[in-house]
C-alpha cells in the first residue's frame, strides 16, 4: 500500500531535502564564529516555486527549554504556523546537542544504574542534530560533530539514519500535533 504522505512529499524528495539542509548547515555554522547555533525549524510547504523547488519557511526557535516547556513551545509554534494557513508537509529541526558514545563497560553499568545525560559526561561530543519528519510521520535524521580548532568551528561528516535503529524524535511530533490541531480549529485543513 502506497504511503498517503507520498502525495504530499515523496520519501526521495524528503531525503534529498534533508541532505540539502545538512549542507546548508555545514556552510552556515562556520559563519557563526563560535557562537551557538540557535535552534530552528524549516517547514516544508505543499507548494513549489516556479523552478519546481519546494517552498520552505524558516521558523526561529527562541530557545530550547527543558522538559514540558520545550514540548509546549514546539506545540505552540505548530499551532502558530497553522494559524498562518501554511500547508506544511514536512519539517526539519536543527539544534546543537551533546552526544556520548558508551564503551562496553559503560553500557553494562547503564543497564543497572540508568543512562547518564550526555551533557553531564566529561567525554561528550558536541554535535548538530537535524531531525526530519513528514506530516504522515516518516522520520529521518542527520548528525554531524562540531569541531573547534583554533577559534574556528566547522562541522564534521554528516551521518544519516532512519530512527528505526531505536532513536526516536518526539520534538517534531509536538510541532505537528500543534499544527494539526491548529489546522483543524482554524478550518484550514492539511
Amino acid at each position: 500500500m502506497a504511503d498517503i504522505g507520498d502525495q504530499f512529499i515523496t520519501t526521495e524528495e524528503f531525503d534529498a531535502l534533508l541532505r540539502e539542509e545538512a549542507q546548508r548547515l555545514s556552510n552556515f555554522v562556520p559563519t557563526l564564529n563560535g557562537a551557538q547555533l540557535q535552534p530552528m525549524i524549516v517547514a516544508l510547504l505543499n507548494r513549489k516555486e516556479t523552478n519546481s523547488k519546494r517552498e520552505a519557511v524558516l521558523i526561529a526557535v527562541p530557545s530550547m527549554p527543558e522538559g514540558d516547556e520545550k514540548r509546549q513551545m514546539l506545540f505552540a509554534l505548530g499551532a502558530k504556523v497553522a494559524g498562518e494557513k501554511l500547508q506544511v508537509v514536512g519539517a526539519f529541526l536543527a539544534t546543537e546537542a551533546w552526544m556520548k558514545v558508551m564503551t562496553q563497560a559503560e553500557g553494562w553499568r547503564t543497564k543497572k544504574h540508568g543512562v547518564p545525560q550526555p551533557s553531564k559526561c566529561a567525554d561528550r561530543q558536541e554535535t548538530i542534530i537535524l531531525w526530519g519528519r513528514t506530516i504522515d510521520g516518516r522520520l529521518k535524521w542527520g548528525l554531524a560533530p562540531l569541531n573547534h580548532q583554533s577559534k574556528k568551528v566547522s562541522l564534521g561528516v554528516w551521518k544519516f539514519s532512519n530512527p528505526a535503529d531505536g532513536i526516536e524524535d518526539n520534538l517534531l511530533s509536538y510541532f505537528f500535533a500543534g499544527y494539526l490541531l491548529g489546522s483543524k480549529a482554524g478550518g484550514s485543513g492539511k
